[in-house]
């Protein structure tokens, strides 16, 4: 019996050899699939390559306005209440690209979500141009520009873009109207010494 045990072991051991030695072949010759992140690519059918290109904002502005923005509205609505909001910029007129623009007529609001499709246009071309790394980029240079900019309120205030805002967006040659015309002309501006003690908090 231990003879017949001795004879067919090696064998079997041979025979574990040969299908060890098959099965790596076979997993040599499978291809391998990688586990990498996909990449952004130019290919159309990709989801974040099916993005608009439009060049005409939609439909959604409004067709009507309304200058009371309170119940209580002031004697005089459409004029900047010294007494309710001080003498700086009032929240409702504010220029900047975000708040929606307080005007009496619907057009401006066009045109402000005219000028946002032109951009949304703009960083989908260079996207799909050079990658996703270009509009990331211009949108933090922008973001950086915004967040380190200031000015007096002798000189506009903030609430004009800046000249490196300017230059990042493309517009450093336009002129608009809210650049001539910033709404803050019948305003009471404070003294730029006056603001320096206040924003370095010396003001006694």
């Amino acid at each position: 019996h231990h003879l017949i045990h001795h004879h067919h072991h090696p064998n079997r051991r041979r025979r574990s050899l040969l299908q060890s030695s098959s099965a790596r072949r076979q997993r040599a010759s499978r291809p391998r699939h990688s586990a990498s992140i996909p990449l952004f690519t130019h290919d159309s059918t990709h989801p974040a390559a099916t993005m608009s290109l439009r060049i005409v904002p939609s439909h959604a502005n409004p067709s009507s306005f309304s200058h009371t923005h309170t119940s209580s509205a002031p004697s005089a609505p459409g004029v900047h209440d010294t007494l309710r909001h001080g003498v700086g910029p009032s929240p409702h007129d504010s220029a900047s690209a975000a708040a929606p623009p307080a005007s009496s007529h619907p057009l401006e609001a066009r045109l402000k979500a005219w000028e946002a499709t032109q951009e949304a246009v703009r960083m989908e071309s260079l996207r799909r141009a050079f990658g996703i790394a270009e509009p990331v980029r211009r949108g933090m240079e922008l973001k950086i520009v915004r967040d380190g900019e200031w000015r007096p309120m002798a000189l506009g205030g903030g609430s004009l873009p800046s000249v490196h805002e300017d230059i990042l967006r493309g517009r450093e040659d336009m002129i608009t109207w809210e650049d001539v015309f910033t709404g803050e002309e019948t305003r009471g501006v404070v003294g730029f010494h006056d603001e320096m003690e206040k924003k370095l908090k010396i003001q006694k």
